[in-house]
């Protein structure tokens, strides 16, 4: 893959954690809903905060770094891959263990398995350059 590509690519995903995050920090009671859960109060919204904004951001400025660092880039791809893999193995479980969630975390399950699967074909092709 070339840089250029590596690049936007990385740059996609790093729009997609900070939209997240942005969103998490703006309107948390809003991100709740539309994932189909509620937030018991301040102690809720510091964990929505913490687990998914504050991680968020880390993340992308992991994966900003990571471009900006020679040798970087395909260990963000396999980072991305199973972060993005071990998100969706936990929906995937929880579909036995706690019966079928909400259409929007459905969605979000699909989106993380094709995720995990776009990032780890990067990790191998940033092995064969």
């Amino acid at each position: 893959m070339t840089p250029v590509t590596t690049t936007k690519w990385i740059m996609v995903f790093i729009a997609i954690f900070l939209a997240f995050a942005l969103w998490t920090f703006i309107a948390p009671m809003s991100l709740a809903q539309n994932l189909g859960f509620h937030l018991p109060g301040n102690t809720g919204l510091n964990e929505l905060r913490a687990n998914y904004g504050g991680m968020y951001i880390g993340i992308a400025l992991f994966l900003f770094i990571s471009i900006r660092t020679p040798g970087m880039v395909r260990g963000a791809w396999l980072f991305l891959s199973l972060l993005l893999g071990g998100l969706a193995v936990g929906r995937f479980l929880s579909l036995f263990l706690d019966g079928m969630p909400g259409p929007a975390l459905v969605f979000v399950m699909c989106m993380e398995i094709i995720a995990a699967l776009l990032t780890f074909s990067f990790y191998r092709k940033e092995g064969e350059v």
